[in-house]
């Protein structure tokens, strides 16, 4: 073969591996980028539906819990006995009464008013007093009036408020209701609450906002968006919805086969079909798609979305998709030039001689490539310390153009005190020709910017050679961000912690009146079982549970009537069956709360006794949960020393007797024993 012929040959098997290499460089970018993408938007629309989940089963719970007010019952119960006008209705005192009770809470939870209504939906109070008597939203939404009346609290998603307050008629908001049941268990009235939408819901949705562009919305079982679109204002501007309105139910998520961003002319309403994402939640499934389809905007995007069948709305994240896939067309042209390089190469085997040298250029242009399209700050320096390579990174992160960088022993300026000495000791290895010791595992430190600020790094080192040239390169990432994000969850679960416990001392305080215990009393035990949990060094992890057992120790009382509860005279043997199921109503309440459930013991297992004739297991000595022997013993003893409705405390002296009568039979002698202790103290 003449050697004009091979050239041919080989220069043909060149192009070819140039096409074969771009062509799965390209294919390899791209999966591993659709990859990176669908996990991330996955992940941000699951942890957002998680969030709203987790608000609306508070709201829920709240709401249920207002709704078995014995206060709202009474109140309620009077105005369906009575026969007035609706003026004569909306003047009874029974409205002022439900506001002063009612209303607080609202202010409290930022809520936008409220309405209590019969199973007819008439109004039959409100926070506004103009709806008293009227048709309530309810008869718009069927479904959550029959859920109402079928004893069952709901929370919906974001609908249009029909209100005779000309201010709040055709605005969004979120309904949560609970009936109200009278004494015979029959649901009698509900209160409904109205949410602002713009407040929690939709902060929540917010928070999964990713990029620039990417925003976590929901979609409705009719189609409409339900929360607020993060291009509200470049919706207004093109006239897509009008001035001063939002997005929230004046958006149907169709396509409108133009990209209205770019003020392109869309497909008239009408002609308009549901978006990918919304033509899926219609059918309620889970799904994403990083492959690209029009949003409502008309704007290509990459998404995940879900449905959510008990609050019947879905949750969408989406970004765009030139956003998200902007490393592809970054990386076009370092692929053609590594597919280039690659048939150089292949050429070069047999044209060129000096094949060595020509690697060590790749290898160097490769190197130069990498460090130039970090994330991280990449900088290198030789062993006189001066600096040899600075990323523009490393720009970004310490402010030094790479002009002023190079060449100096900018290093030294950088570093704290501490670090100096790690970096100065290699540095005289290396020139000594010794083998240099480098922490090779990421570490934290406080490096310094060219204003004198300090800012926290993951930072480590590694040695490198480039032909004659010895040195080595810090890698340096700044994890200010991801710092601040960490000390975010942290106060977001130290402010839910918070809410938790403080939405337990309402539910104690509930309790306490309607029992009729002596005021007071549930804090006293509390308070009571947290000193003697101490004085038996119990680990400071169970007494957080104690704590929360010792509030929720009669959480079971709310299964028993009013005519047995408050009943003035003693029990008949029939109605003390019922009364001590109250442990038994407690634990099937709480278990179903993860959060609570390591601290059951007390509200189960406080009426259990030492010699096993308690209830509701009748479990006796150690086999009865220590938390609950312990917290029999400050029960009893609250008991005694306090006025009670059918008798007045007694003495310290006379408790302390009977107390000690009931060691070994009652109570866990060694339990007691510390008690009384105590009580000298």
């Amino acid at each position: 073969m003449s050697r004009t012929r091979r050239l041919a040959l080989i220069s043909a098997l060149g192009v070819l591996l140039i096409v074969v290499t771009y062509t799965i460089g390209i294919s390899i970018t791209t999966r591993v980028t659709e990859e990176r993408v669908r996990s991330v938007l996955e992940t941000v629309r699951d942890t957002t539906l998680e969030g709203l989940e987790t608000w609306m089963d508070d709201i829920k719970r709240q709401v249920t819990s207002w709704a078995r007010t014995p206060s709202i019952a009474r109140e309620a119960q009077i105005l369906l006995s009575y026969g007035g006008t609706a003026a004569q209705l909306r003047a009874h005192p029974s409205q002022l009464a439900i506001r002063a009770t009612l209303g607080p809470i609202g202010m409290e939870e930022h809520h936008d008013g409220f309405i209590i209504l019969d199973r007819y939906n008439t109004v039959l109070a409100a926070s506004d007093a103009g709806e008293v008597g009227t048709a309530s939203i309810l008869g718009q939404h069927s479904q959550y009036l029959n859920a109402l009346f079928s004893g069952q609290s709901f929370v919906s998603n974001p609908v249009r408020k029909s209100s005779l307050d000309s201010q709040m008629a055709g605005q969004a908001t979120i309904l949560a209701g609970a009936p109200i049941h009278n004494t015979q268990g029959t649901v009698i009235a509900g209160p409904v609450f109205y949410i602002d939408p713009k407040a929690d819901f939709s902060r929540i949705l917010q928070a999964g906002r990713m990029l620039r562009s990417g925003e976590t919305y929901a979609v409705d079982a009719n189609g409409f968006l339900v929360s607020e679109s993060r291009f509200d204002e470049q919706l207004r501007a093109a006239g897509i919805i009008a001035s001063g309105e939002d997005s929230i139910l004046n958006i149907r998520v169709t396509d409108p086969g133009a990209n209205l961003m770019q003020g392109e002319t869309g497909l008239p309403e009408q002609e308009r079909l549901p978006t990918r994402v919304a033509a899926s939640l219609l059918r309620r499934e889970t799904d994403s798609d990083v492959s690209g389809y029009n949003d409502y905007r008309g704007v290509r995007v990459a998404g995940a979305w879900t449905w959510n069948d008990e609050y019947n709305f879905g949750i969408v994240t989406e970004t765009d998709w030139d956003e998200s896939f902007a490393n592809i067309a970054a990386i076009r042209p370092v692929l053609i030039l590594l597919s280039l390089i690659s048939g150089a190469a292949l050429v070069g085997a047999v044209v060129l001689s000096n094949l060595a040298e020509h690697r060590e250029r790749v290898a160097q242009k490769r190197y130069e490539l990498t460090v130039e399209g970090a994330m991280d700050a990449i900088i290198s320096f030789n062993t006189a310390g001066h600096i040899t390579s600075w990323n523009p990174q490393a720009e970004v992160i310490f402010g030094w153009d790479k002009t002023e960088a190079l060449g100096t022993s900018l290093a030294a300026q950088i570093l704290p005190d501490e670090l100096k000495e790690r970096y100065f000791r290699p540095l005289q290895q290396l020139q000594d020709e010794k083998e240099a010791v480098f922490a090779t595992q990421r570490r934290e430190y406080e490096l310094k910017r060219r204003d004198g600020s300090f800012f926290p790094s993951e930072f480590f080192l590694v040695p490198y050679q480039l032909g004659e040239e010895k040195g080595f390169s810090a890698f340096i990432r700044d994890v200010t961000d991801i710092r601040e994000a960490e000390r975010q969850v942290a106060r977001t679960h130290q402010e839910l912690t918070e809410s938790y416990d403080a939405t337990l001392q309402g539910w104690s305080t509930a309790l306490d009146l309607r029992d009729n215990e002596t005021e007071g009393h549930t804090q006293r035990v509390t308070d009571n079982a947290l000193r003697l949990a101490k004085a038996l060094g119990t680990p400071e992890e169970e007494q957080l549970h104690i704590y929360r057992g010792a509030l929720l120790h009669d959480i079971g009382k709310i299964g028993i009537p009013d005519r047995i509860l408050l009943k003035p005279g003693p029990l008949d043997a029939e109605e003390w069956e019922v009364m001590r199921m109250h442990p038994v109503h407690a634990y099937n309440f709480l278990k179903k709360i993860p959060y609570l459930r390591p601290a059951l013991d007390i509200p189960h297992h406080h009426h259990e006794k030492w010699d096993g004739s308690g209830y509701p297991l009748g479990l006796a000595g150690e086999a009865i949960p220590y938390a609950a022997r312990m917290f029999a013993v400050v029960d009893v003893w609250d008991a005694l020393t306090s006025d009670r409705p059918y008798r007045k405390a007694w003495s310290t002296q006379k408790a302390r007797a009977f107390m000690s009568e009931q060691r070994g039979k009652h109570f866990d002698p060694k339990i007691l024993d510390i008690f009384l202790q105590t009580l000298e103290t």
